[in-house]
Order: structure tokens, then C-alpha cells, then sequence
């Protein structure tokens, strides 16, 4: 095949070219009863200046120009900016929707790079992020190499595969099962769609801002701040950890929340950490307050049913919150006896049973067994509520569970039935109308 792109000899009396083409980068298609296939067997001299010319082993018709969206492989270790980095790019560097491909040393120290679709680290491939760059991924992110972070944000709504086999994943999920340093990165999970996370994860700084949700598949940590920017993440079972060093500033809350189990790093002293927790469908966090703790990490969960052992808490089953709290898990270091905590429980208009009176509300405490706390505590709110309990106790050394709700009502036989009838003891149903003592007139 020839074609001209340039005047630039006899042969040549116009320029087949596009303004904007690169010929260099020129690849060609056969078409056969209407189909277009690429043909693998070509070949399109660097020409500029000359017609180019190619070579194929079948007959058919043919056409030449840039792919739509071009592979860009590596072929050097250098710079991500220069175009001695990459063969079959369109425009000499990658560009918006094109895949890439890292078989060398790539250092990326381009401000921004476009919305690419797949980005593929081979084993012999490393990816170095340089400063505060963003990369940008829509497809799928594999890495069976290296990638180091830096200071760099990374935007993924596609799928992450860290490893050096194939996964099956979907898409928009992240897999890790390889080396995943973290650097300092920001890595955002912004898909349209679910997205998951499997494989323990580190990452440095992690902010959720999808919708649609995100599912932990197994424990995932943010050494900087967590941003619960939309959506809710489901830790399925596991422990989604912040561990800045100060909790009061280590997550940030946009309008999304954690559906599981959060874990906070409190430092010494006096601190109220929030934990941004609920179900599925309702935010109900918890504030804890340390009025002394030598510091450490602490876990707080929430679920939307009562206490398994709320039976036997003195808590009315029939006018309560229908959701207890959980704090501390295994792991946890800020065990022991040396914390004094208050904490305030927050919960929906929707967890309360018919009738129930969120300002008669107290708070049961169990670990061994169940403590019924009246003392210092109160109720605001018209829904959400939010019932207070100040001097929770000491001891975080094993998971604490607690429930709110009214006391469930005690009644007392009249006592003149004891004098009449010496020798019998008698009962009494209480009529739950809030009455102590029975009385047979009313």
C-alpha cells in the first residue's frame, strides 16, 4: 500500500493524511464481507515525508490510519511524558480512553494523566507515581509488577487486579494479592456501579464516593484520612481501620457511612471520636467520648436488631430502640483498665418500637452480663434521637454491647394481701400502665 503524506515528491499531488494523524502510528485494517479486522501481518514504514508502504499476506480490501484506541506499550524505562516511552500510542503518549501496557521502569510525572481505559503492570513492569499526579483509570487496573504511590491521587471505576495470576473479578472491584506499596497515594473509588475490595489492603489515604456502595471482602486500612464522601462501604464481617494517629481528625464525613465495623485510633488523654457507622439503609453512629485513655485503637459497631440477650437486660422489649452498639474487637489495643468513657448512641425514628418514649429512655450495658444504667443519662432529638450515658465504666479489654430503651415496668402485689393471708406468697401481672403498686379500685 501506498498513500502520500506530503507533497513532498512527483508520485505525490496531494496528502492522503489527516490533519492531526501521525503516520507513525498508522496501523491497518482488511475488510471482508463488510467486516473490518486488523491485520496482525503489517507493516508501516516510520515515513513522514514519503509514501509509506505496507505488507500483507492475504488479498482484500485495506485501509491505514490510527487506531481508535490505541495499546500503548512500554519500550523504554523512562518519563510516562516522553514519546520514546511507548510504541503503537496514537499520539506518541498515551491518550483519553487508550490502554497501557508496562513491561519497563515507568515513572509517572505527568500532572494529570487522561481518563485511560485498561492499565496493565507485567511482572517485568513498574509503575512509579512522582509527586501529587492523578491517574486516572476507567477499565481495569492489573498489576502483576510493581506500583509504588507517591503523593499521587488514583481514580479507579473500573476493576484493580494486584497480582501475578489471573483473577475473575467484575467490574469495578479491587483485588490485591500481590505487593501494594502504598506510598502516600489518595486512591478514590468513585464507580457508577457496586465496586469490591479483596485482598487485606493498606492503603495510605482512601475516600469512598460511590453511590452504588463498596464491599470489603477482607479487612482494609487507611494509614491517612479516610473521606466517607457518598455511599455506604459494607465491611461484610471484616474491620475497616482509620489509623491516623488522632481520630478526631482522621475520618471525614461526606453523606456516606461504614455498614460494619470501624476501627479508630484514639491518642492519650481526653478525646470524642465519632464512629460513622449503620446498616444498610440508616446511619446510626456513636460517639465516644475518653475522659482518660492512655490511647489506642477501639472497633465500633452497629446492628439493626435487638441485643440477642436483650431478654434479660430489665430493658422493655416492647419500648425500645430496636439496635444495639458494639464496642472494642480483637485487635484492639486500647485495653485495659486505665479508660474512663461516656458515650452517646444515635438512632432513627425507624428503630423505635410503637410507643415507645425516647426522653424515659436508659442504657444497658452488657459484657458478662447486663448493667441497667439510669444515672446520667439523657435523650434529645425528635429523630434522629440521641440518648447520652456519661461514665460508662473503665475496662475496654473485651467487646461491650449496649442497648437503650425504657425500664421494663415492676409491680408489687397490694400489701395488705400479705397481712390477710399470712404463709402465701402472691403475684401480680403488671398491667404496663407505669403503676408500682396494684390496686384493685382502679
Amino acid at each position: 500500500l501506498q498513500y502520500c503524506t506530503a507533497v513532498a515528491s512527483p508520485d505525490c499531488g496531494v496528502n492522503d493524511v489527516d490533519a492531526g494523524a501521525n503516520s507513525a502510528n498508522f496501523i491497518a485494517s482488511q475488510q471482508v464481507a463488510s467486516v473490518w479486522t486488523t491485520t496482525t501481518a503489517t507493516t508501516i514504514a516510520n515515513q513522514t515525508s514519503a509514501p509509506n508502504s505496507g505488507t500483507f499476506s492475504t488479498f482484500g480490501d485495506f485501509a491505514v490510519g490510527e487506531r481508535l484506541v490505541a495499546t500503548c506499550t512500554s519500550q523504554a524505562s523512562t518519563n510516562w511524558s516522553l514519546t520514546t516511552t511507548w510504541t503503537s500510542c496514537r499520539g506518541g503518549i498515551p491518550l483519553a480512553g487508550d490502554n497501557v501496557v508496562i513491561n519497563h521502569n515507568v515513572t509517572q510525572n505527568v500532572a494529570s494523566t487522561p481518563s485511560l481505559n485498561n492499565v496493565t503492570i507485567n511482572g517485568s513492569g513498574t509503575l512509579t507515581a512522582s509527586g501529587s499526579n492523578t491517574l486516572t483509570i476507567t477499565g481495569n487496573f492489573s498489576n502483576a509488577g510493581t506500583y509504588t504511590g507517591a503523593t499521587d491521587t488514583v481514580t479507579l471505576s473500573g476493576s484493580f487486579v494486584n497480582g501475578g495470576q489471573t483473577l475473575a473479578v467484575t467490574n469495578g472491584s479491587f483485588t490485591n494479592s500481590g505487593t501494594f506499596t502504598k506510598g502516600t497515594s489518595t486512591w478514590v473509588f468513585g464507580g457508577a456501579s457496586a465496586q469490591t475490595i479483596t485482598g487485606t489492603t493498606a492503603f495510605h489515604t482512601l475516600t469512598v464516593n460511590n453511590a452504588a456502595g463498596v464491599v470489603m471482602q477482607n479487612d482494609v486500612s487507611s494509614a491517612g484520612t479516610l473521606t466517607l464522601q457518598n455511599g455506604v462501604i459494607n465491611t461484610n464481617g471484616n474491620i475497616l481501620s482509620s489509623l491516623a494517629a488522632n481520630c478526631t481528625t482522621g475520618v471525614v464525613l461526606g453523606s456516606g457511612w461504614v455498614n460494619g465495623s470501624l476501627r479508630l485510633t484514639f491518642p492519650s488523654g481526653t478525646k470524642t471520636c465519632n464512629y460513622y457507622i449503620g446498616n444498610a439503609g440508616t446511619y446510626a453512629p456513636v460517639a465516644v467520648a475518653m475522659t482518660s485513655t492512655a490511647g489506642g485503637t477501639l472497633t465500633g459497631s452497629t446492628t439493626a436488631n435487638e441485643d440477642p440477650l436483650i431478654a434479660t437486660s430489665g430493658i422493655d422489649t416492647t419500648k425500645d430502640a430496636n439496635r444495639y452498639w458494639s464496642l472494642f474487637a480483637a485487635g484492639d489495643s486500647i485495653g485495659g483498665s486505665s479508660n474512663s468513657y461516656s458515650a452517646t448512641f444515635t438512632y432513627s425514628a425507624g428503630d423505635l418500637d410503637i410507643g415507645a418514649t425516647p426522653a424515659s429512655f436508659l442504657a444497658g450495658r452488657y459484657d458478662t452480663a447486663w448493667t441497667l444504667i439510669s444515672s446520667g443519662v439523657s435523650t434529645t432529638g425528635t429523630g434522629p434521637y440521641s440518648t447520652a450515658v456519661t461514665a460508662l465504666g473503665t475496662n475496654l479489654s473485651s467487646t461491650t454491647r449496649y442497648s437503650v430503651g425504657e425500664v421494663t415496668p415492676t409491680c408489687n402485689p397490694p400489701s395488705d394481701l400479705s397481712a390477710a393471708y399470712p404463709g402465701i406468697t402472691f403475684t401480680c401481672q403488671c398491667d404496663n400502665f407505669t403503676r408500682g403498686t396494684l390496686n384493685p379500685s382502679t
